[in-house]
């Protein structure tokens, strides 16, 4: 367990935590962060999953802003992470998980993981990093309670969900062509008491993307947060099953 410094695409230098022996793992996961930064939490997921024999790391995004973002689960620490994510543009985003991904890719293989914030840019990863950065070693992807993840949508694809589109250009058409063809399979994990996570939203998932291509599943009994044991939301049961899922998923894509 350790920190590393990485140089995304456009010279920006950030930190990330690691966990695990690149030199001797099964694959490698990119671990994606709340809104609460790299966090005890952030790592402790590093911590469990490098433990079932992956590489992990954790790019500390918010360091675009400002170093060593650590926040509480509290009215502050929220307040100050939305700020902080509402001002980092998504491709820097994306370039410094790309950064995180260039790093991991001395194992085999390439997975990422991401809560909330980190849960909406692991699908963005999985559907556009290959058209935004034209590189893309993602080869599963997993997200919890995702909350951006339409709204992502339409700013890299111009989907307008619902509404009546205009004639789309040859370069719209492509991208989101791409987009119904995702580049990775995906699992995602919402809670059924998640207000920011709509069931109509994740029955519009369901109707875009195939089984093969995206996996879904919803725990009835949990809110937003529900895999965070540092949450009031957090939801044992459901975080246990969540996890299981995913180390299943993973394995499946990545281990074999």
């Amino acid at each position: 367990m350790s920190w590393v410094e990485l140089v995304s695409c456009d010279g920006h230098r950030l930190d990330a935590f690691v966990s695990g022996d690149l030199t001797n793992c099964q694959a490698s996961i990119v671990i994606v962060q709340e809104i609460f930064g790299v966090n005890q939490h952030i790592q402790k997921v590093c911590e469990e999953y490098s433990a079932k024999g992956y590489f992990c790391i954790a790019p500390a995004i918010f360091d675009r802003l400002e170093k060593k973002v650590d926040l509480n689960y509290d009215k502050e620490g929220a307040d100050k992470g939305k700020d902080l994510k509402s001002r980092i543009p998504l491709i820097g985003a994306l370039r410094d998980i790309s950064a995180a991904c260039s790093f991991a890719s001395k194992a085999q293989k390439v997975g990422i993981l991401g809560f909330c914030y980190g849960g909406s840019l692991s699908w963005v990863s999985a559907a556009s990093m290959g058209l935004v950065l034209e590189w893309n070693p993602i080869q599963a992807a997993v997200g919890y309670y995702g909350s951006q993840i339409f709204e992502h949508n339409k700013r890299i694809f111009g989907v307008n969900v619902g509404k009546e589109e205009d004639k789309k250009t040859d370069k719209e058409e492509r991208e989101e062509e791409a987009e119904k063809n995702l580049q990775c399979p995906v699992m995602l994990h919402f809670g059924g008491k998640d207000s920011t996570t709509p069931q109509k939203e994740i029955d519009l998932l369901k109707k875009k993307h195939s089984k093969e291509e995206m996996e879904i599943h919803v725990y009835p009994n949990a809110g937003h947060g529900f895999n965070c044991d540092m949450r009031d939301n957090f939801d044992q049961e459901s975080a246990a099953l969540a996890k299981d899922r995913t180390l299943e998923f993973l394995s499946k894509h990545l281990a074999e």
